[in-house]
């Protein structure tokens, strides 16, 4: 439960924090750290945060870039589209772009700015087989290792030949579909177009969400490095 006095306590509890590491890093060089991650959902940064205050005294910020949707949906979705699809049936639009303009309107310095990027995808099964699976209704979460519906990238791409990869190059996201279950996907090619995305719009950077979905040989991180400027 969010209260009216939760945004301000907030911002004072930022404050306090980088008062206090302010002066436990004296009489050393340099300066610690502090940094917070941050909601994607406009109508929660209203209600729980003081944007602009806030970021003066962050080292930086990382905002949720993904799970805008996922198999609590009852129809298949994107997860972490840079902007909104066409043809989305969700009566609120969430994107990577939606996210960070509410910021950026709010006050938040763009260099302050790291976009969340998934190395796991979001699945459904029981898909109905139209439009490519995309904006279907699924009877659930698609079986998955850990959890239902929960797949990361390096076990997923093992499985990966038995589906047909589908991109939107407009809104920025690509997805697996079968016939009857449908995966989130992202590959080299979206990290790719994600960092290319975070550079041209002078973002801080890419957070990742988590390396340990990641190949052996970090094709994803890779792809990120590469492409950010």
């Amino acid at each position: 439960m969010i209260r009216p006095e939760d945004r301000e306590n907030f911002t004072g509890l930022v404050r306090e924090y980088r008062k206090q590491l302010d002066q436990a890093s004296w009489p050393f060089r340099g300066r610690y750290n502090l940094t917070a991650f941050l909601p994607a959902d406009p109508v929660q940064i209203d209600r729980g945060f003081q944007v602009k205050q806030v970021f003066r005294d962050l080292t930086f910020a990382t905002t949720q870039g993904y799970d805008y949707h996922g198999a609590w949906d009852p129809v298949t979705n994107q997860q972490s589209a840079i902007d909104g699809p066409a043809g989305d049936p969700s009566t609120a639009e969430f994107s990577s772009q939606v996210t960070i303009d509410a910021y950026l309107e709010r006050g938040a310095p763009r260099n302050k700015l790291v976009m969340g990027v998934p190395f796991y995808s979001r699945g459904w099964t029981g898909v109905t087989n139209q439009n490519n699976g995309l904006f279907q209704p699924a009877t659930g979460p698609a079986p998955a290792t850990y959890e239902a519906g929960y797949e990361d990238y390096r076990l997923l791409k093992a499985k990966a030949a038995a589906f047909t990869v589908h991109r939107d190059e407009k809104a920025g996201f690509a997805w697996l579909f079968d016939g009857t279950t449908f995966w989130t996907w992202d590959d080299p090619i979206e990290m790719k177009r994600k960092a290319r995305y975070i550079s041209d719009r002078k973002l801080g950077g890419a957070m990742i969400w988590s390396l340990d979905g990641d190949t052996a040989n970090g094709e994803l991180i890779s792809a990120l490095h590469r492409n950010l400027r």
